[in-house]
């Protein structure tokens, strides 16, 4: 949340995220509060995008357990020295394309959207005016 500005003339923007499955819930009871002055609704597909790093995660883990049967039967220190390199390189790499993965299933499950309200610029009691933005994987 932030907000700034005057006295009458204020300005408060929230970010909220809801599961994807609520989204249209939370947008409803949002508009419910004021006017809404406009409002964007985006989605965006990372299928192919989930796709590849599952395929490269896949890729990484062989490597990984190649790696550590190889080091396994390696029979001097300096060729497990050279393959435990490799090794790490490999689980750092897996971490993070896994990392990755998690990030894109978070925001599959979880749309954001953001508020932004305004003070009414007529007479006192009227409710705040604002727009709404939602960006997410599934926004709706």
């Amino acid at each position: 949340m932030s907000s700034s500005g005057e006295q009458n003339q204020e300005q408060a923007t929230l970010t909220i995220r809801v599961p994807q499955n609520q989204f249209m819930a939370a947008l409803n009871q949002l508009q419910s509060l004021g006017t809404v002055e406009s409002q964007n609704v985006s989605t965006q597909d990372v299928t192919q995008q989930y796709i590849d790093l599952q395929a490269q995660l896949n890729s990484a883990q062989l490597e990984e357990q190649s790696l550590q049967a190889i080091l396994a039967k390696a029979t001097s220190v300096s060729d497990e020295i050279a393959i435990q390199e490799q090794l790490t390189q490999v689980e750092s790499q897996v971490e993070s394309l896994q990392g990755q993965i998690n990030y894109l299933q978070n925001q599959v499950a979880m749309s954001t959207i953001t508020v932004t309200l305004n003070t009414p610029t007529q007479s006192v009691g009227q409710p705040p005016s604002g727009f709404v933005s939602c960006y997410g994987v599934q926004c709706g």
